[in-house]
């Protein structure tokens, strides 16, 4: 089929600023949705029922009511991909009349395998987490209710953020100065550590329970914050992708009419990696190149190494420039 282009003016510019408003949007409401997936968690897990199964050992029961909850929290992360394809249809429907179809055989693809790395991703880790919390309890020799409270602070960290977490709990027991470095500490409780270290009495069982709660709180929200950001960039790049690629393939756009630049937030949080790629630009289906050698499609193309994908903040502008 021949393109259909047809243009007002002879180029058409759709922003990146577009696509950043889009990802700040979805970052928002995905951390969001995270930290209610961890309450809804945490209210089916109540103390009484975690006992009943560490008694009972029947731990892989709790761990597979958490994995419920983390196929809907995967489903609702699917739907920023649709969002973000409806999106790119409505900024170039002054350009030609198209509509995102979710049906389409790349975007279902996409969506399956998007899901299914999210459910694999977020079981193995909070495995590790419960895991880690568990072995802890059981070498404190703690009884079964102080294990299930243990266990249900860990849901929604990783094995390393648990571990950190009990570590930060054990420096604040031997009155280690090292507990002061910690970035995800509460700094209001900096003043009542000096002085317990100071004066060498050790912090009471109250306070160092305050103070774990806060920094685990801290590393739960650090941990949205993350994936948020990772999974908004990653569904607004290839929402956007797949549109475009639907155009070229209805024949409504000519991809050789279409080029595309690599636009970095230069705000000295960015990767080295991807300062050097600011400003790159390339063919409608032609990889971007990344400081580090790494070809991506767009900013967090999940084919790529994790280095240059995890918490990008980059997106692509577009330009359709029509040769008749």
């Amino acid at each position: 089929m021949s393109s259909t282009v047809v243009l007002k003016a002879r180029t058409f510019n759709d922003p990146a600023d577009r696509l950043f408003k889009l990802i700040d949007q979805l970052e928002l409401r995905y951390r969001r949705q995270f930290l209610e997936m961890v309450v809804a968690i945490k209210d089916e897990l109540t103390i009484k029922r975690l006992t009943q199964l560490i008694e009972t050992g029947r731990i892989d029961t709790a761990l597979n009511l958490a994995n419920a909850h983390i196929t809907r929290f995967a489903t609702q992360i699917n739907q920023g991909y649709v969002t973000a394809g409806n999106s790119t249809a409505d900024a170039i429907s002054g350009v030609v009349s198209v509509t995102f179809d979710q049906t389409n055989f790349r975007a279902v693809e996409v969506m399956r395998n998007n899901r299914l790395n999210i459910i694999r991703e977020f079981t193995a880790s909070q495995r590790d987490a419960s895991r880690q919390a568990m072995i802890e309890g059981i070498s404190e020799g703690l009884n079964p209710r102080a294990q299930a409270v243990m266990f249900r602070d860990s849901i929604g960290l990783t094995g390393n953020q648990q571990a950190a977490v009990s570590n930060y709990k054990k420096l604040l027991e031997s009155n280690s100065t090292e507990s002061l470095t910690r970035r995800l500490r509460d700094r209001r409780f900096d003043s009542t550590v000096q002085n317990a270290i100071r004066d060498g009495r050790p912090l009471t069982s109250s306070q160092i329970k305050r103070m774990v709660e806060r920094y685990q709180d801290r590393y739960l929200r650090y941990r949205s914050e993350a994936i948020a950001r990772t999974e908004a960039l990653s569904n607004v790049s290839e929402g956007s992708h797949e549109m475009y690629r639907q155009a070229y393939d209805d024949g409504m756009l000519d991809p050789e009419e279409v080029t595309r630049r690599w636009n970095t937030r230069l705000d000295g949080d960015e990767r080295d990696s991807h300062n050097a790629m600011h400003g790159q630009v390339r063919g409608a289906l032609e990889p971007f190149i990344s400081g580090d050698g790494n070809q991506l499609m767009h900013p967090g193309d999940r084919s790529a190494p994790g280095e240059d994908r995890v918490q990008c903040r980059c997106a692509v502008s577009t330009r359709i420039r029509s040769k008749k």
